[in-house]
Order: structure tokens, then C-alpha cells, then sequence
């Protein structure tokens, strides 16, 4: 969404918004007492993510990106073993990443 833009496009500022969903799995590479290591993928459980940022174009090609992104982690069936020997862990955490990018556009 255009928050600005200068009369020659020479300068742009755009709002950027989004969220996600989607299953977790993580390929555990797990070696716990004894047993032998589970090394395989497996859906443990759910993520929930919403972002929000700037960017700001200079001269119609190069840009600076800022975006702060928050979420959610819930994983209550994490594999420690292999298949036929019972063993799982869970987790559930919340997160906060801030990003930072400068590139440009080519088109």
C-alpha cells in the first residue's frame, strides 16, 4: 500500500503487511540415550506468523525494507525415536524477528 510517492517517482514509501500459516516439520536429527538416531521428517504440530513493514524506493530501482514479524510455535508431537519405540517431546513458543534489507529491482 503507496504511503507516499513524489511527483517525478524519484522517491516511494510503501506500507507492507502479511501472515502465515503452516505446519512444522522439522527433520529431527535426534540421538537420545542408547537408542538408535531419528533422523526423518514428521509433522509435529502448527505456526502462526503476522508481519508488518516499510520500504522505502529511491530513483525507481533501489530500496531499503524494514519488517518486524511476530508468531507463534506449537509443536506437541516432536519424534525422538524411531518408528516403534515410543519417545516424543514438545515445545510452544512465541517469536518476534526484525529484518533489514537493502537490494534493488530490475524489470
Amino acid at each position: 500500500m503507496k504511503i507516499y510517492q513524489s511527483e517525478n517517482n524519484k522517491f516511494i514509501a510503501q506500507g507492507l503487511a502479511g501472515a502465515g500459516v503452516g505446519f512444522m516439520m522439522p527433520k529431527s536429527n535426534v540421538k537420545l540415550l542408547d537408542y538408535e538416531r531419528s533422523d526423518r521428517f514428521h509433522v509435529a504440530g502448527f505456526g502462526l506468523s503476522s508481519k508488518i513493514g516499510l520500504q522505502l524506493t529511491f530513483f525507481k530501482h533501489l530500496f531499503i525494507k524494514f519488517e518486524n514479524k511476530y508468531g507463534y510455535i506449537n509443536m506437541p508431537d516432536i519424534n525422538l525415536h524411531k518408528k516403534g519405540i515410543n519417545g516424543t517431546g514438545k515445545q510452544a513458543f512465541f517469536f518476534t524477528a526484525i529484518n533489514g534489507n537493502i537490494g534493488g529491482t530490475f524489470s
